[in-house]
């Protein structure tokens, strides 16, 4: 079974790079990442914690498995220089703008920061709720903080 998928992922290297192509040129990308346990890595010492990333666009998904959660994960799927920071052209050489929406991981918060044209949308109820999104963990931030954005806001919600 394994030696078929094997033959078989050759013919789909092509779908997988226009999919790929295709993401990148997406106005709006959702993004996330989350820790991935692989038990044969190359080394062979057992173990080894790797990240996989989701990037999410209007008609694409694609996932993609990294040693890392550094930016460089973002900055090749999403067409951002590294040198630089900046996204890179758009098809016909023009400026690009890209929309990520993400969690408030430092790294969409850099690329938000350091890149013309780059918006981040924060998922607010991470905001709002870390312990529960954050698998427990305590946070300052809290509900009383998001609702309190909320009202500030004029929406006089607090969910």
């Amino acid at each position: 079974m394994t030696g078929a998928l094997a033959q078989a992922s050759g013919l789909l290297v092509p779908l997988e790079e226009a999919i790929t192509v295709r993401s990148r040129g997406s106005w709006h990308l959702h993004a996330d990442e989350t820790s991935w346990h692989v038990f044969c890595p190359a080394e062979g010492d057992g173990p080894a914690r790797w990240w996989l990333c989701v990037f999410i666009g209007p008609d694409t998904v694609c996932f993609v498995m990294d040693p890392t959660r550094a930016g460089a994960v973002l900055a090749r799927h999403a067409g951002i220089d590294e040198e630089t920071g900046q996204l890179t052209a758009d098809k016909d050489g023009g400026p690009r703008s890209l929309v990520i929406s993400s969690d408030f991981y430092s790294v969409y918060t850099s690329a938000g920061t350091t890149a013309d044209g780059l918006v981040n949308l924060f998922c607010w109820a991470q905001y709002a709720e870390p312990g529960i999104m954050r698998n427990g963990a305590g946070g300052c931030r809290g509900f009383a903080a998001g609702a309190g954005l909320a009202r500030m806001a004029g929406s006089g919600s607090s969910a």
